[in-house]
């Protein structure tokens, strides 16, 4: 019951800062006529900001911590405009863990979609694959995630505060898909700040 209160109310307080950022960022705007995909894809950008470790929807809280991420993310090839438009990607997570559990860092890259609600207001998917240093020896604090190798999948939702600098809360999700022997799954939680160019 724990577990399932302790994520309700991660949800709630989601749904609210996502609901209080949407009606002050859309006050002044005019609706758009439709979503648009690919908003800022001719651009790149910067993405850095801070995260609970091992916080979500998917994972079972075994330590505290506090994660620092950063991603760059590329401007869209050509041949990606029939697919929305997704911006290839590269990044990290570093995690400083409390209670004396190993950290497990990440690189992982992948393509990224976003999607333009409204002038300002957006959401956004990522989908790749990552690699992690977690001692996976028998009896390791990591030992559930199974191999060094996984997927990595992430969502967001943010606003822009300007036409190059947006503000978002995101989740990263890592996981092997059950093709190692175990499948105990990573999550984080956070904000970051994104700047374009």
């Amino acid at each position: 019951m724990g577990f399932v209160w302790t994520h309700m109310r991660w949800a709630a307080a989601i749904v609210l800062g996502f609901t209080v950022w949407t009606t002050a960022a859309g006050a002044n705007e005019v609706p758009r006529s439709g979503p648009v995909l690919g908003k800022h894809a001719d651009r790149m950008e910067i993405r850095f900001g801070g995260a609970l470790h091992d916080r979500g929807f998917l994972t079972v809280h075994e330590a505290d911590g506090f994660v620092v991420n950063g991603e760059l993310l590329f401007r869209s090839p050509d041949l990606l405009a029939r697919l929305g438009a997704p911006r290839p990607y590269i990044g990290a997570s570093y995690a400083f863990v409390e209670d004396g559990a190993t950290p497990v860092q990440f690189i992982y890259a992948g393509l990224n979609w976003q999607v333009h609600w409204t002038e300002r207001v957006y959401t956004g998917f990522s989908l790749g694959g990552a690699v992690n240093d977690a001692d996976l020896s028998a009896g390791s604090p990591n030992w559930g995630l199974g191999c060094n190798a996984s997927f990595h999948l992430a969502a967001s939702a943010g606003v822009d505060l300007t036409d190059r600098v947006s503000v978002e809360i995101f989740g990263d999700h890592f996981s092997n898909a059950e093709l190692c022997f175990s499948n105990g799954g990573h999550e984080t939680a956070g904000m970051r700040i994104g700047v374009r160019f």
